[in-house]
């Protein structure tokens, strides 16, 4: 189902000649490609973000689970 501002690009279009009509295809392909590298870059950074975060909770974990090691696991001297 079209929106109205995708119906309102169509009737905007209609009546041009070929060669305009070959603009406005480019144009719109790159809008399309911006708003994709847009997406993954937030992609990226909120993927980033959340191996940061995963990192930070292993080692508080890990620090957790080893805080007496030594006097859980002495090494003979």
């Amino acid at each position: 189902m079209q929106t109205k501002l995708e119906k309102q690009i169509l009737d905007e279009t209609k009546g041009l000649p070929e060669n305009a009509l070959d603009e406005v295809l480019h144009f719109i392909q790159f809008v399309k490609l911006k708003w994709q590298q847009k997406k993954t870059l937030n992609f990226s950074d909120n993927l980033t973000a959340g191996l940061g975060t995963l990192e930070s909770e292993e080692w508080l974990h890990l620090e957790s689970e080893m805080k007496d090691y030594k006097k859980i696991f002495p090494h003979a001297k």
